[in-house]
């Protein structure tokens, strides 16, 4: 059964006809197992993992500065999407954010792409010094009927993306992404939409992915 979702719906076109980006979850809260290797010791290991794709002919940091995706499972099974990007200074006041529910069996039971942001509390978040929502609230109607709101709690990971590389390719690196960081974050989401599917509250991973402030 399907355990993924087009965030972007295919190909979202990006400022001309000719430039896209196309962002997918093939799968979500799979069964997965791997091993990871440290030192001479192989561990075992056992879980839930998911894959994300991003396709574009376009640089990301040439029109954004920050991508995030969203995923939360609830107790009865539906899976919860939610993505997009935030438009820097070449795109201001631009950004593309979509939301999908989707029941036990794959069903696609809520999507859409979100009309506007409303962030109610944010903070500096200190290991990468960007500015990033506490609360926020995710409008899919202009009537403000369908309202989704996430609340970050504790961080699950941080890395910084240059902390590990060359000094050498660290300069190129630099000369288009100023903080290169991913967040992850423990997420409460809440769901109210009309008419359209019972209220709902779960838990999820968000995650940032920092380019440019």
């Amino acid at each position: 059964k399907p355990e993924g979702v087009a965030l972007s719906g295919g190909r979202y076109i990006v400022k001309m006809p000719n430039k896209f980006v196309r962002a997918d979850i093939p799968f979500a809260f799979s069964d997965v197992s791997g091993t990871l290797t440290f030192g001479k010791e192989e561990i075992p290991l056992i879980g839930e993992g998911g894959m994300e794709h991003l396709n574009t002919n376009y640089e990301v940091y040439k029109y954004s500065k920050r991508w995030e995706i969203l995923r939360s499972k609830t107790n009865d099974g539906k899976l919860i999407f939610s993505g997009g990007f935030i438009g820097n200074g070449n795109f201001p006041g631009e950004f593309f954010r979509t939301i999908a529910v989707l029941n036990s069996n794959g069903e696609i039971l809520l999507s859409g792409v979100v009309k506007k942001s409303e962030i109610i509390s944010s903070a500096v978040e200190t290991f990468s010094d960007y500015d990033l929502p506490l609360v926020e609230k995710l409008y899919l109607s202009s009537d403000d009927s369908c309202v989704i709101t996430t609340e970050r709690k504790e961080a699950l990971g941080k890395i910084y993306v240059l902390s590990n590389v060359s000094a050498v390719l660290r300069f190129f690196v630099r000369l288009f992404f100023a903080k290169p960081y991913q967040i992850h974050f423990r997420t409460v989401l809440k769901i109210n939409c009309d008419g359209k599917i019972p209220y709902t509250e779960s838990t999820g991973i968000h995650s940032y992915y920092l380019i440019n402030k």
